[in-house]
């Protein structure tokens, strides 16, 4: 099953996770990745991951989702019984209850709005072809960008739960909050019948992956202007912040300054 969902970066789809070699070796790239730490997994080979989410798809009580965006791969989402599995006996189960777990794909040159939609589109999954009443998450509690992020869709704290492996911040999330969110606001359903039949040869060439794309060539131009001194980067007020004038435009930008500029 896909469903397919419409937010402000793109339209965002979720289908089942595949087994192919390739997948497998997107999946490493991602938890290897500093910025996917908390999944605990950068220490795992290609082949170990593999066999990890083979488990977790073969598991009655979870269902795992590879997350695209405009087609083009953006994270991975699991949705999983919290009475059977991660939260069994640990909070007050209601009836309804869908535990879920997000891992956004970590970007050198990030798109503003990607990790947004890619809950959105999670939260109008549960609670819409997954039925869910309440979706419930347990992140570690050192974890405050998921924190922030769970806050602009909704999601209530209930407080610290310590479990086994982390001591994490309990969060439910209702449909009437969602809906009342900032996420929640800009993310709707797409109907099936106004769905593409397919992807088109040259859908890699527009949407979310043309937006990477361009930032990507944007940064790389900036870094090798800034070393020939073609271009000369102001500090702004904010650190780790620079910013380059041409004109009546004004470029800013994250970078750190390396030995050869």
């Amino acid at each position: 099953m896909t469903h397919t969902v419409s937010t402000p970066a793109g339209l965002v789809s979720l289908a089942s996770l595949p087994t192919d070699p390739d997948t497998t070796g997107t999946l490493h790239a991602w938890l290897s990745h500093p910025g996917s730490a908390y999944w605990g997994m950068r220490h795992m080979t290609p082949g170990q991951i593999s066999e990890f989410f083979h488990d977790w798809q073969s598991s009655r009580h979870r269902q795992v989702r590879m997350v695209r965006i405009d087609g083009l791969r953006a994270g991975l989402a699991v949705f999983y019984d919290p009475a059977a599995v991660e939260l069994d006996g640990k909070y007050p189960h209601q009836p309804g209850d869908l535990g879920m777990h997000l891992l956004v794909a970590p970007s050198r040159t990030p798109v503003p709005g990607t990790t947004a939609a890619v809950i959105g589109a999670i939260c109008e999954t549960a609670f819409g072809p997954l039925g869910a009443r309440r979706i419930v998450v347990e992140p570690d509690i050192d974890n405050t960008a998921v924190h922030r992020l769970n806050a602009r869709a909704g999601f209530r704290e209930d407080g610290p739960l310590r479990l086994p492996d982390k001591t994490a911040l309990l969060s439910f999330c209702e449909l009437d909050d969602f809906r009342d969110s900032e996420i929640g606001r800009t993310t709707r359903p797409v109907p099936s019948s106004t769905r593409s039949p397919g992807a088109a040869p040259h859908a890699h060439l527009s949407g979310h992956a043309m937006r990477r794309a361009h930032r990507h060539l944007c940064a790389k131009a900036l870094a090798e202007f800034s070393h020939e001194r073609l271009l000369t980067p102001q500090a702004t007020a904010v650190p780790g912040v620079y910013e380059v004038r041409a004109g009546s435009e004004t470029w800013t930008f994250r970078a750190r300054v390396l030995p050869l500029e």
